[in-house]
Order: C-alpha cells, then sequence, then structure tokens
C-alpha cells in the first residue's frame, strides 16, 4: 500500500499488550499516527484502579465512561484524522462515533483481538454503535454472521499477530534462572477446562511446571495450581516466561470458539517448543511434527510432554522450525496491519 494514512488510534496503549502492538506496526508502516490512550480515563488494575473505576467500566456508565467519549470526540476535531481506529471500544457509544463522522468525514473501524462473546465484551454501548462503524474488524471467522445481524456496515476477518520487539527470544540472566528456567510453562487467565489439563499434568509429570496469569487459585483445582502460580505476565517477562521455558503450552478459550490464539503466534516467535490444542487452523500456521506439536486430549498431551521432555535434541529442531516460520510467513502485527490498510482503502 503506497498511501501514508492519517490515522487516530484509540487503544489501552500500556507497554506488552497487543493493542499498543498494533499501534506500533502501523508506525513502523509509515503512517501517521496519533495514539488515544484508554488509561487516561479508564486506569487498569495495579495502577490506581479501584471497585468504583471498575463499576463504571463494567456498567457504561459514569463520569470516567462519559469524560473519555467527550474526549475522543474534541482530540479527533483537531487532529481531523483519515481513519479512526477503535481499539476495543466496549466504552464508546454510537453518539460518539457518529459525531465524530459528521465533523470530520473520517472512515472509522472497530478492532477486537478477543471473541465478542467474552464477558465485558460487547456492551450495550458496542452493540449500539457496530452499525455506525464503516468496518468491524475481528479475528473469530465464526463471529462473522454475528456482527452482521447485529447490523454491521462491512466485517472484516484478520487474524491475530505478534509483535518481533516483545515476543523474541530473550536471554535468561543468572539471577534469574530460578524464575524462568522451568520445563513446561503457561501463560493466560484461568479457565476450567485449562485448570482440568493443568492439574492432570502437576499430578501425573514430574517435570517442572509454572504458569504466569490470573485467577488460578480458583474452583477445584485451586489448591493445587495456586503454588505453581507466578503472577500476571507481559512485555519482557512474557518473553522471558518463555524463553526461558523448554515447553510452552497453547490452550483455547473453548467456550468462545477459539481455534487459534496469540499465542498461537507468540511463542514459536520466542523460539519456545510449542504444544498447542489441535485444530486445523493451527496445523495450518505451523505443521505439526515439524514446527509445533499437538494433542486433542489429556493423555495425548502428556504422552508428548513426557516424550519431548526426554528428546532435547527433537525438540530444539521444532523450535526452531517454529521460529523460522513465525518470522517469515507474515505473522507480525506489521503484516496484519498492512493487509487490514490494503483492505480499508
Amino acid at each position: 500500500m503506497e498511501r501514508l494514512v492519517k490515522i487516530m488510534y484509540c487503544g489501552t496503549l500500556q507497554w506488552g499488550t497487543t493493542s499498543l502492538a498494533r499501534m506500533e506496526a502501523l508506525q513502523e508502516l509509515r503512517h501517521s499516527v496519533y495514539g488515544f490512550d484508554k488509561r487516561r480515563f479508564i486506569r487498569e488494575w495495579g495502577f490506581g484502579k479501584n471497585l468504583v473505576d471498575w463499576a463504571q467500566q463494567r456498567l457504561c456508565i459514569g463520569p470516567n465512561i462519559w469524560n473519555l467519549q467527550k474526549q475522543l470526540v474534541l482530540e479527533a476535531e483537531v487532529y481531523k484524522p483519515d481513519l479512526l481506529w477503535i481499539d476495543q471500544g466496549s466504552e464508546i457509544n454510537r453518539d460518539t462515533i457518529q459525531k465524530i463522522k459528521r465533523r470530520t468525514n473520517t472512515t472509522c473501524v472497530h478492532y477486537t483481538p478477543d471473541s465478542i462473546k467474552a464477558p465485558g465484551m460487547l456492551t450495550r454501548l458496542l452493540y449500539n454503535a457496530i452499525p455506525s462503524y464503516d468496518t468491524c474488524i475481528t479475528t473469530k471467522a465464526h463471529e462473522v454472521d454475528q456482527y452482521n445481524s447485529i447490523g454491521a456496515r462491512a466485517v472484516l476477518y484478520s487474524q491475530k499477530g505478534f509483535s518481533p520487539r516483545i515476543h523474541r527470544p530473550t536471554k535468561i540472566l543468572a539471577s534469574e534462572y530460578k524464575t524462568y528456567n522451568v520445563d513446561i510453562v503457561f501463560i493466560g487467565q484461568y479457565q476450567s477446562e485449562r485448570a482440568e489439563y493443568l492439574a492432570s499434568l502437576a499430578e501425573s509429570l514430574p517435570y517442572a511446571l509454572k504458569i504466569w496469569g490470573r485467577g488460578w487459585g480458583r474452583g477445584k483445582t485451586g489448591k493445587v495450581l495456586s503454588r505453581l502460580s507466578a503472577g500476571w505476565a507481559h512485555g519482557d517477562v512474557y518473553a522471558k516466561a518463555l524463553s526461558g521455558a523448554k515447553v510452552g503450552l497453547g490452550f483455547l478459550n473453548v467456550k468462545v470458539g477459539d481455534k487459534y490464539t496469540s499465542r498461537t503466534f507468540e511463542i514459536p516467535a520466542c523460539r519456545c517448543f510449542m504444544l498447542a490444542q489441535r485444530t486445523y487452523e493451527q496445523q495450518e500456521f505451523f505443521i505439526e511434527g515439524k514446527e509445533a506439536e499437538y494433542f486433542s486430549t489429556i493423555p495425548e498431551m502428556l504422552e508428548k510432554l513426557d516424550y519431548y521432555l526426554k528428546n532435547l535434541k527433537k525438540r530444539k529442531i521444532i523450535a526452531s522450525n517454529g521460529y523460522k516460520r513465525a518470522l517469515h510467513s507474515g505473522y507480525t502485527w506489521k503484516d496484519r496491519m498492512r493487509c487490514i490498510l490494503e483492505d480499508i482503502f
């Protein structure tokens, strides 16, 4: 795409987030990008967020939400972008999008890497705003029809990606060895099916397992898994957690019908051997037995873990092949953003 676009990018622009990675990818493509950070109005946990903030975000009402909407309109009027990119705009209402379009004549797109079936995603504000966007971009092919049923003008399917700045082989210092050097790692939030797999692993195989993410003390597996949980991982911690592990597990969000996730690309990009739940889509991204490995049941997962943890040479060959495939197959966020802009313009 030769045309350079003036873009206003509204998202959570925190280091390590995929939202920031997408904005930086647009900048790498030499577009003029103005970042509107939603954290100015909606704080993250650990950065002063409290229950009042949480309630406003969850209910999509209150001064935080209203101030975000008002300021977005004001700054769009000043910047006058060719493209307004709303990244996960659960808090942005229909009136805000319509005002911006009337006053700036910009193209407005909504993007989310997550399922609109995920908790807190398809708020009443987003539901009512979807018909006002020129294009809605989803990473879930099976949700295109749902966007259409809500009244979307155009729906574009785009796959997820990874950021080479964040997701790359990272050296583990001697002082960090105890933290990151493990046999098996999983990075992600608690879900009951994932917990069943991980609890079976912890109780069946004599390998060091570490889990990064939130909520692992919940449910019937909480007693087993909470002691293996290391907290939240993003940015360099995320890269080190994968780089220091012999095997990176890739679980899907089966509740929303995921066929692949961001981890599908992030694990191989860190030159970590990936063992993920088997789907046709994942097998297309990385060839089974050559660039990654897959499983469909707990027994198959346990069998492959035991086999590859005992076979260093085979494990390293597959990890190296997966790394090369990730770098040279158009899987980066820069590659994904280039394709999206070509489709929109």
